[in-house]
């Protein structure tokens, strides 16, 4: 299928999931309406959804950093005391907490280029985020039900890419993944600072 029929199909479809159930069958009827859509509409009903799977990306990589802070502290921590009791612990438990972040940090950059394997890897991903309670908790839980909506598995389709590549001049700036990437270290410096200055 050229890029051309799969922009124009993709377009059609973005039509109708403005407001979509994520639970809803993704078999919709055609809404002659949303039937004569251009690419160029539909590329502009696209973008809240891009930029919702842009803000899943920074998340994804702000809470990987730190899995991989929590992961390292907790890893160093087992092999200096590996002949305590709690030390095989530490090291499984830091050992899969880097896992979990290295995976959350290459799978936002992986949502960053819209790469249409990310989707399910994300969903899998951003499950992990629930036991950082409360923000991560719910971080977690939206960026999943967001990722479930039929607006974000169009974004991350192949269709979404051809749809991209017809409207390219709509493309917006990405957001710089700096700040998620380096936001952990800040906040830990300036606890440190704080502590610093109390202590």
């Amino acid at each position: 299928m050229s890029s051309e029929v799969r922009a124009r199909a993709l377009s059609v479809r973005m039509g109708q999931v403005e407001e979509a159930n994520p639970f809803a069958s993704t078999e919709a009827e055609l809404d002659p309406a949303t039937a004569d859509l251009e690419p160029t509409q539909a590329r502009e009903r696209a973008l809240p959804f891009e930029r919702r799977v842009l803000r899943i990306a920074s998340w994804l990589m702000f809470f990987g950093v730190w899995f991989v802070l929590f992961g390292t502290g907790r890893t160093v921590h087992g092999v200096r005391t590996w002949s305590d009791g709690e030390a095989a612990w530490a090291t499984v438990s830091g050992g899969l907490a880097l896992l979990v972040g290295w995976a959350q940090i290459w799978v936002g950059f992986r949502l960053r280029r819209f790469a249409p394997a990310s989707r399910l890897l994300a969903l899998v991903l951003v499950l992990p985020l629930v036991v950082a309670i409360p923000i991560g908790t719910w971080v977690g839980l939206r960026s999943f039900v967001e990722l479930l909506r039929s607006g974000a598995r169009d974004v991350l389709s192949d269709d979404g890419a051809a749809l991209r590549a017809a409207t390219s001049k709509q493309t917006p700036k990405r957001p710089s993944p700096v700040v998620p990437l380096t936001g952990p270290f800040v906040i830990l410096a300036t606890f440190w600072a704080i502590y610093q200055l109390i202590v």
